[in-house]
């Protein structure tokens, strides 16, 4: 069971990452006119299906969910976390579920296969002997009946038992002990489940997979991204100080000092020629971080609207920055001194034993003569 258990787990973290983070490269029509409509179309199909199934906005569920999402800072709605939950219990309990159903059979064929052997000196039964016992098996059960078989009390099974492969066989003595063990593998197969504590238990964890994942992505590569939306704020709040200088250049400026957005910056400029609107929802489609796409809609504001009003939200964004930084950074170190603490508690109990220990041997060695 374990091995499901662990290519379940992995195949929906796969699946989870896929859809956070798709590793196709948007080509650069992907804006045109046919592609968009497709897109907004699935965007509606999909948009239906999360109003459906999402909880509702007064719930409780919604408050807790919208908590964790601005906690870990991800640019997700409520209603598609949800739906990633579903799939992922959906999915969890299908794979394990087929699973089961695939050797709970293969136990069965055993248990059926084996139930008898007529050679008591073999340590194993012959194939001949496998398919004799499967086909002597359905054949009692065939003739009794499984219902009739499962009302009955365990006497009155070993009776029906005997009856059934005396009229089978034509053998003129069956043996009682050969009527128990057909009855004990019957027991045996009646007790095997498909659907076991163990694939609900591991179905109801996966449904936290979309949380684990968040936490994951924070402890990963949250950080990263973070620094590195800073460091773009940073970057934009000088140059967009300085006076008559372009937001097409500040774009640039910032994608040549980027490491994780290069690419996208690059390609953002390459819009902002023809369109900056569509420049800017490029950047906010493809970097997932809230504190970049809280710097794109500066960006947006500092180019359409008003430059020291753009600046000014800026430097507010980036002195919350400098608060929340403080604030993990203190949740860091609680964290450092946890682990230390449960890190070095082994430590101090071998130096403990390694001091103690001879001296208990000699206080027990006094007592022996006493």
């Amino acid at each position: 069971m374990k091995i499901p258990v662990i290519i379940s787990a992995v195949g929906i973290i796969l699946v989870v990452w896929g859809v956070f983070y798709p590793v196709y490269v948007i080509p650069d029509d992907f804006y045109d006119y046919g592609n968009k409509n497709k897109f907004n179309r699935g965007k509606r199909y999909i948009s239906a299906l999360e109003s459906f199934i999402a909880p509702s906005r007064n719930s409780k569920i919604y408050k807790l969910i919208d908590k964790v999402i601005s906690i870990r800072g991800i640019e997700i709605t409520v209603s598609r976390f949800w739906l990633y939950k579903i799939l992922c219990i959906t999915l969890a309990f299908s794979f394990l579920s087929i699973v089961s159903a695939t050797n709970t059979n293969i136990i069965r064929q055993n248990i059926m296969g084996s139930w008898w052997q007529n050679t008591d000196f073999m340590d194993t039964i012959t194939a001949e002997e496998y398919k004799y016992n499967i086909s002597l098996y359905n054949e009692v059960l065939l003739r009794i009946g499984e219902r009739n078989l499962r009302k009955v009390r365990d006497e009155e099974k070993v009776e029906k038992i005997t009856w059934a492969l005396h009229e089978i066989r034509g053998e003129t003595y069956v043996a009682k002990g050969k009527a128990e063990a057909l009855l004990s593998a019957f027991n045996n197969v009646e007790n095997i489940r498909v659907i076991t504590l163990n694939i609900v238990l591991t179905a109801i964890i996966s449904f936290f997979m979309p949380e684990i994942f968040l936490f994951l992505r924070k402890v990963i590569i949250g950080k990263k991204y973070q620094n590195e939306a800073i460091k773009m704020e940073n970057i934009f709040g000088l140059l967009g100080s300085m006076e008559e200088y372009k937001t097409i250049c500040i774009i640039k400026d910032m994608a040549a000092a980027s490491k994780l957005f290069s690419n996208k910056l690059n390609h953002a400029a390459t819009i902002f020629y023809t369109d900056k609107n569509k420049s800017f929802e490029y950047l906010k489609f493809s970097i997932k971080e809230k504190s970049f796409t809280r710097l794109v809609d500066v960006m947006r504001i500092y180019s359409t609207v008003d430059k020291k009003l753009a600046l000014s939200i800026l430097e507010r964004n980036l002195k919350e920055h400098e608060e929340q930084l403080l604030l993990s950074a203190e949740e860091d170190m609680d964290v450092i001194d946890i682990l230390a603490f449960i890190s070095i508690v082994p430590i101090i109990y071998e130096i403990a034993n390694l001091m103690l220990s001879p001296m208990l041997e000699v206080v027990f060695k006094v007592f022996d003569f006493i």
